[in-house]
């Protein structure tokens, strides 16, 4: 950086470094089947949270009204740590790990100092029907 104080030129170096992530650009993802929608933990929501920075977590940010994780108590804002006893870093994580379900979705849901584990079970994929030709 070159600049001018005082009637001199003057000089600095300066490193360039990425800002933390702000909560509205943070990576997320949306399951319309479950009606959740996550976002990866940024730095200032595990300094509210008081998390470190390789603590499992990710945010949810929006819950469907009437939806199967509404409907098992999960509200905006709690964090989830662990699907099924795995623990989730991020939204990409967390999708690979939804998607993997198969019987039953449990979910270590925490907010602030209290946690708990919600169960869910996933509704069986619709039957595909074959159509066949006639005689």
């Amino acid at each position: 950086l070159v600049y001018a104080r005082d009637g001199k030129i003057l000089s600095s170096r300066l490193a360039v470094a990425e800002s933390p992530i702000h909560y509205n650009s943070a990576a997320r993802y949306k399951n319309d089947a479950l009606g959740i929608t996550v976002r990866d933990m940024t730095f200032e929501l595990r300094r509210y949270f008081q998390r470190k920075a390789d603590d499992p977590g990710l945010i949810v940010s929006k819950i469907e009204a009437g939806s199967k994780i509404s409907v098992a108590g999960i509200k905006p804002f709690e964090y989830i740590t662990h699907v099924n006893d795995q623990p989730v870093a991020d939204a990409r994580e967390f999708q690979s790990l939804i998607d993997q379900v198969e019987q039953e979705l449990r979910l270590n849901v925490r907010q602030m100092t209290k946690g708990r584990v919600v169960q869910i079970r996933p509704e069986p994929a619709p039957a595909t029907r074959s159509e066949s030709a006639g005689p």
